[in-house]
């Protein structure tokens, strides 16, 4: 077996020729692989709590002038993603944005626009459509429709899936290369643009919950952490090494008295992202720490470096 602290490691072909080898194979760590990075690496665009614009529709004639990136979607209301609404307990934890009151019993869809956006749309590699849904859509990328299930080949404002959903498949997430369409995407902003289809107003839940991800090339692989273990299935993104834990530099858990909340790591170059109520802190859903916090009441701090 490898030895934990790392040493000599070598892939050998049937012939007995070295493939491949590490002369001092890197130290390990559960839960994390080492390897050479891909050429190429995922960017994820459009994820949970991304934000979006979303409408209920009423009618049933065609309508697909939403799908355009150009259209103004100011008096929409704002959400998150993911969007639906769930009379039981299977998509609540994928869901932010409630639809409850404006579809269960009234309507059997909804549209959803995400933007994102793009810097080098001819640097791209691939798009890959990532989607938990329930019962059908379809997809629209800056207005042209790139994929779909259980949806009409007519759309209209009234339209509804063409066969319903269990709720254990709806929870699966699906994957749509949508790579032979890279030619619709621009420099700036764009608009996936999704019509959520539910089989009857009355089926008690809806679930709309994408993720957008562009390939895009690395331009100097390397020798590393791999960001996410992919066994069987070409290597990503790889990083030098691990980021060290954040220090506070008050030494106790807990603390009586007001005091200037100061945090350190020793990882040049490293951010640090901090909660107040306890929760994981990353990018997205944190603070970005750039200097001292005073703290004068009770509260659950944790700390991350990126």
């Amino acid at each position: 077996s490898l030895d934990a602290d790392g040493e000599y490691l070598a892939l050998i072909g049937p012939e007995g020729q070295v493939l491949s080898a590490w002369e001092d194979y890197p130290a390990q760590a559960e839960d994390e692989s080492h390897g050479e990075s891909s050429e190429q690496r995922p960017v994820m665009v459009i994820d949970t709590k991304s934000s979006c614009r979303w409408f209920v529709p009423f009618g049933s004639r065609e309508d697909l002038l939403w799908t355009a990136p150009e259209f103004d979607d100011s008096q929409w209301f704002s959400g998150r993603s993911g969007v639906g609404y769930d009379v039981g307990l299977d998509y609540h934890e994928w869901i932010l944005t409630d639809l409850f009151f404006d579809m269960d019993g009234f309507a059997t869809t909804a549209q959803i626009r995400f933007p994102f956006e793009v810097t080098e749309p001819e640097e791209l590699l691939g798009i890959l459509l990532h989607i938990r849904f329930d019962d059908g859509f379809v997809a629209f990328l800056n207005g042209e429709r790139v994929a779909e299930e259980a949806a009409p080949a007519t759309l209209r404002r009234n339209s509804r899936a063409t066969f319903g959903r269990d709720p254990s498949d709806g929870v699966q997430e699906l994957m749509f290369d949508l790579s032979d369409q890279l030619g619709l995407l621009v420099a700036g902003t764009n608009v996936l643009a999704i019509q959520g289809l539910d089989e009857s107003s009355t089926s008690g839940d809806f679930l709309i919950h994408p993720r957008l991800e562009l390939i895009v090339p690395v331009t100097d692989p390397g020798f590393g952490i791999m960001a996410e273990p992919t066994p069987g299935a070409q290597n990503r993104e790889s990083y030098a090494g691990r980021v060290r834990d954040v220090i506070f530099a008050q030494a106790p858990r807990f603390i009586d008295e007001p005091l200037d909340l100061a945090m350190t790591t020793d990882t040049p170059g490293a951010e640090i992202f901090f909660t107040f109520n306890g929760s994981p802190p990353t990018r997205e859903e944190g603070f970005l720490y750039d200097g001292p916090i005073s703290v004068d009441e009770t509260l659950a701090v944790r700390a991350r470096a990126f």
